[in-house]
């Protein structure tokens, strides 16, 4: 389905709270500290988002990029691998690409 199909989201404040009402966890005060995750404050496409994480396993401790996918209500989906980039440049990139190919199709 194509990305311009399903509702458009301007803000990820507009996410949050849906998904909060929803009665979803992933952006809770505990959920972020657990993963020690961000997220960054730019919608792609009206439905993706990247967040961070810490990997607190690692001795360098570096912070890797996920690529998220809202599709409303409880419904929080992680596009491709968990921490799958090791920036934020590389994963715009992939969303783009992503947004590029849906609209393609």
């Amino acid at each position: 389905m194509k990305t311009t199909d399903k509702k458009q989201y301007t803000s990820i404040n507009q996410i949050i709270s849906e998904a909060e009402r929803a009665g979803s966890h992933f952006f809770t005060k505990g959920t972020m500290r657990f993963f020690d995750s961000r997220i960054l404050a730019k919608i792609y496409g009206g439905c993706y988002f990247i967040t961070s994480e810490r990997d607190n396993y690692r001795d360098s401790n570096p912070r890797f990029y996920t690529i998220r996918k809202y599709e409303g209500g409880l419904g929080i989906e992680t596009v491709g691998e968990f921490c799958q980039y090791a920036t934020k440049t590389q994963a715009e990139s992939a969303i783009k690409k992503l947004i590029k190919t849906e609209e393609a199709q």
